[in-house]
């Protein structure tokens, strides 16, 4: 039960660096055993333009990770259906898991108050926070800043919707996101 392990969820569509980078950062600054990436499977926050299968988005992540035997899949919220809040989703791996690193955008930190059971989330999890230019970490509601960790790092601010807009418009998408992960959206005509 003392199992330290990192949480990055979301629609992951599609995967790409900048996720990979951020686990990796987390999985590495606080010695946990492994990452799950969780796909949602319908997410909550927004209405995703272009949000393709979460059968697609499940193997495109399946894809990303390969060879990093520390990082994993999992397709609990793909099983559970409908749609997918985070705090459903810690609870259950709560019964399973010691310690909880959730891994985010200051993106969704600076979202987090619109989240279902926004407090239970920073009980139920460590809540650490990579900060992106376009969403300063100063901004995230104070009280909910105070429970979070800011990672010192290297900033990675790659988009999914800018990768699906390039895909769409024909431009390069190389040194974004895994070479697997391209070949599977030129392969299944995804974004276009």
């Amino acid at each position: 039960m003392n199992t330290k392990i990192g949480v990055i969820g979301g629609s992951f569509n599609p995967p790409h660096y900048a996720h990979l980078f951020m686990a990796m950062e987390t999985l590495c600054q606080f010695h946990l055993e492994r990452v799950l990436f969780i796909p949602a499977n319908i997410p909550p926050h927004k209405e995703e333009e272009g949000l393709v299968s979460a059968v697609h988005r499940l193997k495109m992540v399946e894809l990303a990770i390969a060879g990093e035997e520390r990082f994993q899949v999992s397709d609990m919220e793909i099983r559970r259906g409908g749609v997918s809040y985070t705090v459903d989703t810690l609870r259950e791996l709560k019964q399973s898991y010691g310690e909880i690193y959730f891994i985010a955008g200051s993106d969704s930190a600076l979202d987090l108050p619109n989240w279902k059971e926004p407090e239970s989330i920073l009980q139920l999890s460590t809540f650490i926070v990579f900060e992106r230019p376009s969403y300063p970490f100063g901004k995230v509601r104070d009280d909910f800043r105070r429970e979070m960790v800011l990672m010192d790092s290297l900033l990675l601010d790659i988009s999914s919707r800018e990768l699906r807009s390039r895909i769409r418009e024909g431009k390069p998408v190389r040194y974004l996101l895994p070479c697997s992960v391209e070949k599977y959206i030129e392969e299944n005509s995804l974004y276009r």
